[in-house]
């Protein structure tokens, strides 16, 4: 019987969600404000699960509402907000991820490093060859 109710309450809370969207894209302006005060904390969650970093985690779930916001007409009411929303706040995360990693400075291997400086290993000893200037 608890899972009957669950149902319920999850099918509750999917129907006001659909309602919450109709006024907002009504210009309801505290129908949204609504949909980010519920979902605010479960978004969060996931962006910090892919980001691991609060900061980025916080921008990214800002910017999936006001993607969100912006494109509220294009929302497919087939699926439910919620999924809508954790797909945004995922793409957002990434490309959070993707900005980080890429300004990161790049960590070379050592491999890479041996190559460079022209170091070579014959037998257990170790030749240095330095480039004739």
């Amino acid at each position: 019987m608890a899972s009957h109710s669950a149902k319920v309450d999850g099918w509750t809370a999917a129907s006001d969600d659909l309602d919450l969207v109709h006024a907002s894209k009504d210009g309801d302006m505290a129908a949204f404000e609504e949909l980010v005060k519920r979902y605010d904390g479960k978004l969060f969650r996931i962006a910090q699960s892919v980001t691991r970093n609060r900061e980025d985690s916080q921008d990214a779930v800002q910017e999936a509402f006001l993607k969100a916001f912006q494109h509220l007409a294009e929302f497919r009411e087939a699926s439910q907000f919620s999924t809508w929303m954790i797909r945004i706040t995922l793409n957002q995360s990434l490309m959070k991820l993707r900005k980080r990693n890429a300004a990161a400075p790049k960590r070379r291997s050592r491999e890479t490093c041996v190559r460079r400086v022209g170091i070579s290993q014959n037998a257990g000893s170790t030749v240095i060859r330095s480039p004739i200037l």
